[in-house]
């Protein structure tokens, strides 16, 4: 919707308890496009990672709409 202004973040936990820690941050707007994310995690191999996908508001609540659309992790 025109006016959506959103933040989206993903983030990772090496514990259940441990700190977020971020893997990358995107400011979106409606403009009929859609971002995609492609991170390497082969630094990661071997361990245990909690995921965090976040959304925040940077605008209008009224017109703010957010989806993750088909997250996954692949491995090749």
């Amino acid at each position: 919707r025109l006016g959506c202004a959103l933040k989206f973040a993903l983030y990772y936990r090496l514990t259940s308890n441990g700190m977020n820690i971020p893997l990358g941050e995107w400011n979106e707007v409606f403009d009929g496009h859609m971002t995609t994310i492609d991170l390497d995690l082969s630094a990661y191999n071997s361990q245990v990672l909690y995921f965090i996908l976040y959304v925040q508001n940077k605008g209008n609540p009224n017109d703010a709409h957010a989806v993750w659309i088909d997250p996954m992790i692949w491995r090749p």
